[in-house]
């Protein structure tokens, strides 16, 4: 069942259209950003002008000849059967619902949870919320087309998360990253034998503990991969009640964020609670975020309005402020 307005369905259909990343190896952010400025409130018209001032650097997708569908789970990390896989979740989910095809296609995908700096998954994310079924089905295919994995899990030890960051952090450090783009960091970080040999695991793991540390890390250094683990974060929430084995999807997604932090240069983070920013009310602070075209100031800011409502932790506030403070 539709959950959102007529204008933003269609944009959502016409915004298909367009390759799920452009220029070099850039996210789409257009669909996320338009869900969430009409979660925030914003009217129709000022959907459309952020429509129409997003899409000039997209990319059309190609008009590929499609090969009969079959279940990407065979074929991930082919980018270039994008058309195929999405083909192949669109009859799926028309056919069995969105119930059986993310369960039983989800387990595979989760070792691959960072593809794309998490952007797959956070659209995902999104898709869910919307209760768009071709929404879901552009995301799956997304992440199966362009799947980026992370190798083993690392074994379960007695540190805590902070823990665990402070003393692989020197892995980064002292190294040199060849030029380029998160996704890119992230795969150099997860193929150093370095990494391999030391990741690890904390024994005690949970979805509030994920977040507690994400909101911190990223108030903390204001760090733009860091604002990824942020909304991925809200949209693995949104994805939980399609995942049976919840220590599952919660071990890659650490693995994940060790990986993201590390691709930082292990960004200096803080114990101590961050400074409040006096943040203006949630209002306010909307209000403000429905004005900007930048997709991050959006995403970040509708996320931290969605978190705080579901934990008690006025980090999220802070962090909306921060942003407003630092984007107007």
């Amino acid at each position: 069942m539709k959950k959102h307005s007529d204008t933003l369905n269609n944009l959502l259909d016409e915004g298909r259209a367009f390759h799920v990343v452009f220029g070099k190896g850039l996210a789409n952010h257009l669909s996320m950003s338009l869900i969430a400025l009409e979660k925030m409130g914003a009217k129709e018209q000022r959907l459309i002008d952020f429509y129409n001032s997003y899409v000039p650097r997209l990319q059309e997708l190609p008009n590929a000849a499609l090969q009969d569908p079959e279940n990407p789970l065979a074929t991930l990390g082919k980018a270039g059967l994008f058309a195929n896989h999405q083909a192949y979740f669109n009859d799926s989910l028309e056919k069995s619902g969105t119930e059986e095809v993310l369960k039983g296609h989800l387990p595979s995908l989760l070792p691959g949870i960072c593809t794309s700096a998490f952007h797959a998954q956070i659209r995902l994310g999104y898709g869910i919320e919307a209760s768009d079924q071709k929404e879901i089905a552009y995301a799956l295919a997304y992440w199966s087309a362009h799947f980026q994995p992370l190798g083993e899990l690392g074994p379960k030890v007695s540190e805590t998360p902070f823990e665990i960051l402070e003393d692989i952090a020197p892995i980064a450090r002292n190294h040199s990253f060849t030029p380029g783009n998160i996704a890119a960091r992230m795969g150099e970080i997860a193929g150093l034998k370095s990494f391999k040999n030391q990741v690890r695991q904390p024994e005690t793991l949970s979805l509030e503990l994920l977040a507690e540390l994400a909101i911190s890390a990223y108030l903390s250094s204001g760090n733009f991969t860091l604002l990824h683990g942020v909304t991925s974060l809200h949209a693995l929430r949104l994805m939980l009640p399609w995942i049976d084995d919840m220590e599952y999807a919660l071990r890659w997604y650490w693995q994940a964020l060790l990986v993201a932090y590390l691709s930082t240069g292990s960004v200096g983070l803080s114990k101590q609670a961050p400074e409040d920013q006096s943040p203006s009310s949630w209002e306010e602070i909307t209000k403000k975020a429905i004005t900007s075209n930048d997709e991050h100031v959006i995403k970040i800011i509708y996320t931290c309005w969605q978190e705080s409502q579901h934990y008690d932790n006025k980090d999220y506030q802070n962090a909306a402020q921060m942003v407003i403070n630092n984007s107007f």
